[in-house]
């Protein structure tokens, strides 16, 4: 017997976006606010160009457009790779949507 739900390409980049937002979400803010995670930063004490961005990323998760601005202006950059997954995950259920509508043709109204 073959299973109907399957694990495909699709369904798991689409679990990976959900993990990545959930964990971007669950961590609180000030958990990054308050340190640098940059391995640079933390050896040589210089800061290089990607410092601040997680800081940045989180708070633009949170539509803190000033606050990530100030943190690294290059998070500027990073809207457009976000343009790209929001269209994946539309494009994504829309396929299992359409799949499904194939699946189940009782299911049009």
């Amino acid at each position: 017997m073959k299973m109907d739900f399957h694990l495909n390409g699709r369904r798991l980049r689409l679990l990976l976006y959900i993990s990545i937002i959930i964990i971007i979400y669950v961590v609180p803010i000030s958990f990054v606010e308050g340190r640098s995670f940059c391995i640079w930063y933390n050896l040589f004490k210089i800061k290089c160009l990607g410092c601040g961005m997680t800081r940045a990323i989180f708070n633009l998760s949170r539509l803190n457009i000033r606050n990530a601005l100030e943190y690294n202006w290059m998070v500027v950059f990073i809207s457009i790779p976000i343009c790209f997954v929001v269209k994946d995950i539309a494009n994504i259920f829309y396929e299992e949507f359409k799949i499904y509508k194939l699946k189940h043709p009782k299911v049009q109204k």
